[in-house]
Order: structure tokens, then sequence, then C-alpha cells
């Protein structure tokens, strides 16, 4: 539980909209964070999906919103 709370304190990326998303989707059992060397990254089902850290679209949170619902479909 300790570990968990230390994620969801963590800013995962400077878009305050993918932020709170990502913590929302990691209160969800199936899906956890694993660091990476440039990216951390979004295990969906033991699939990876990179986190943008630093957007520089207008549509990113759309895109990666449309990304998570797609990896969540797929199992």
């Amino acid at each position: 539980m300790i570990f968990m709370t230390m994620m969801i304190d963590m800013k995962f990326s400077n878009n305050k909209d993918i932020h709170q998303f990502i913590t929302k989707l990691l209160r969800q059992e199936s899906i956890y964070l694993r660091k990476g060397k440039k990216h951390n990254f979004l295990m969906i089902h033991n699939k990876k999906l990179a986190i943008p850290s630093t957007p520089s679209d207008f549509r990113s949170f759309q895109q990666f919103k449309h990304d998570v619902t797609r990896f969540l479909r797929r199992n």
C-alpha cells in the first residue's frame, strides 16, 4: 500500500489532464507503472504504453485517452 501511494504522488506528465487521468487509472488492479530510461510506461494487461511526459500537441490528451481505451478493449 505504501508503494501505491508513492506512485500516485509522482508527477507523470507536465500536462495536467494526462496526469489526472493516469492517477485515476493506477487505482485499477490490472494497470501499473513501469519506469523506463526516457519515458514511464503504463502496463495494461502486460502491454506497454508510453506516457508522454512533455506533450507538444494540443490533442495529446485525447490521443492518449484513445490509446488507453484501445488497450483496455483488447483484453
